[in-house]
């Protein structure tokens, strides 16, 4: 593995690290909510969940992928780490 390519996918199980912190960050928000503010705490957590897995599968096609598919793949792996994070800040903020 070049180490462009092992820079990329350490940067990458970096950002599933911090998604993961951050998520744990907001469930222990929802435990102690309000009732009303925990259903849609609950509901966000959920949604980035799903998006935190859709983008761990890319990760894992990118781990995989070899030559010029890496390439190709490498964009929206990153895109999509990039926009989970965001999400993810997004909400740990709306629920301080």
């Amino acid at each position: 593995m070049s180490e462009t390519r092992k820079a990329m996918m350490d940067k990458l199980d970096a950002k599933v690290e911090l998604a993961g912190a951050r998520l744990n960050l907001l469930r222990a928000k929802a435990r102690d909510a309000e009732a009303d503010q925990r259903v849609k705490l609950n509901e966000k957590i959920r949604e980035l969940e799903s998006r935190r897995d859709d983008a761990s599968d890319q990760l894992d096609r990118l781990k995989d992928a070899s030559g010029d598919a890496w390439q190709d793949l490498r964009d929206g792996a990153e895109e999509a780490w990039q926009s989970l994070s965001s999400a993810v800040s997004d909400a740990t903020a709306r629920y301080q």
